[in-house]
């Protein structure tokens, strides 16, 4: 009857440190993914601002990319238009998101930015 009660306390212990390890596999797991979408989020504001930058205030309004498990989208809208002085400044409020994995799935991962940019008159 002991050796019974050993053998069971025993195997539950092995299962709470596997389930252990697995939890903290998959937590590392999650903190790697945000960080990764972090950065395509912010590489995506990049790309857009370096696009209304070296293409004279053009911006498309919505761009997707799908690279390494991740999808990127870029979000320019139409640009507020400020009167200063005798020039127009045009105002873009660009959002990036990178998302990965399906929502209600343990990996997804989903990573907004956004940031305004500011044009001189062309």
């Amino acid at each position: 009857m002991a050796a019974l009660f050993m053998i069971i306390v025993v195997a539950a212990l092995g299962v709470f440190a596997v389930r252990l390890s697995a939890n903290e596999q998959q937590t590392a797991n999650l903190e790697l993914l945000s960080s990764r979408a972090d950065a395509m989020a912010y590489s995506g504001l990049e790309f857009g601002a370096n696009r209304l930058a070296k293409v004279a205030g053009f911006c498309p309004t919505k761009t997707s990319f799908v690279t390494d498990g991740f999808t990127m989208t870029v979000e320019c809208p139409a640009p507020s238009n400020h009167q200063i002085g005798g020039g127009n400044i045009h105002v873009y409020d660009l959002t990036a998101t990178a998302t990965h994995g399906n929502y209600g799935n343990p990996d997804f991962v989903q990573r907004s930015a956004t940031r305004r940019v500011r044009s001189a008159p062309w």
